[in-house]
């Protein structure tokens, strides 16, 4: 599965090297793994992105016991706050495939977003999907914000995965840091997975 993962990230990172670039690298050290996740943008036209979603959280006790999902989204910009995506990945336990709506809502304090979509992953599921986050000036070029956000691939019979984020903390600039909580879901939450630690994001 390692050989997978790093061929599929080789192929897509070798054809985007020369298109204009954002990454949003963020690690986090929590009670029960190391957590790292980043977002790399590619703006391809003033309408159209494609997106790297990576994460991977590595347990302390059993380095077998590892989360990985890698997605690459293409995005198109219908209007200021109306994108239509479609994304192909590998996640825990394979391959899949999205199609979704999304609505993005922001303002110099909020941000919303909210989307729904189709997943199919050995069979198929809805995928729903908020963020939302409040900050708020605390001294000259520093913000408090509060950041939550979750996602779900609900079918006909289960809840089959829910992930959920939770940030709290200082943003400067580029810069953010703070508090942390992960928490995963599977199989009608018959298993339940929290992270909780400090972490540190920056945009390059």
């Amino acid at each position: 599965m390692v050989r997978l993962v790093l061929c599929f990230l080789f192929a897509e990172c070798s054809f985007l090297a020369a298109q204009p670039l954002t990454v949003t690298p963020e690690v986090v050290l929590g009670h029960r793994s190391s957590f790292y996740q980043h977002e790399l943008t590619f703006l391809l036209t003033d309408k159209l992105k494609l997106r790297n979603t990576s994460l991977y959280d590595a347990a302390y006790d059993d380095p077998k016991a590892v989360l990985y999902f890698f997605r690459n989204t293409l995005a198109y910009a219908a209007s200021k706050s109306i994108v239509f995506s479609v994304a192909h990945g590998v996640k825990n336990p394979g391959a899949f495939g999205t199609a979704s709506v999304l609505y993005h809502y922001s303002s110099s304090r909020i941000v919303l977003m909210c989307s729904g979509g189709v997943t199919y992953q050995r069979e198929f599921s809805f995928e729903p999907f908020v963020l939302l986050e409040y900050n708020t000036p605390v001294s000259a070029g520093r913000h408090l914000f509060f950041r939550v956000q979750g996602v779900a691939n609900i079918s006909k019979e289960s809840y089959m995965r829910g992930v959920q984020q939770v940030r709290v903390g200082l943003k400067q600039d580029k810069l953010r840091y703070g508090l942390a909580g992960n928490f995963d879901q599977f199989a009608n939450a018959a298993k339940k997975l929290s992270n909780l630690g400090v972490f540190i994001r920056y945009t390059i």
